[in-house]
């Protein structure tokens, strides 16, 4: 697994000022999302067209993500 920062971090999560990054688990087919200064992650699951959604911490990572981007 490779871990990479998120591309426009701060256009999205500019008030936070915290690191977010990415690695995809190819082996499970599986997104993570972390952040390095409150230690909240999201796991996204995939499963032929269907996606699960993890939550840990005091952020909600990928309902950011979602908002920023208007999934």
């Amino acid at each position: 697994m490779e871990f990479a920062p998120i591309n426009g971090i701060t256009a999205w999560r500019p008030a936070k000022r915290a690191d977010v990054w990415t690695a995809w688990d190819t082996d499970a087919d599986r997104l993570w999302v972390a952040t390095t200064d409150t230690r909240s992650w999201a796991a996204v699951d995939r499963e032929h067209d269907r996606f699960t959604v993890r939550h840990h911490g005091p952020c909600r990572l990928w309902d950011e993500i979602e908002s920023a981007y208007g999934w």
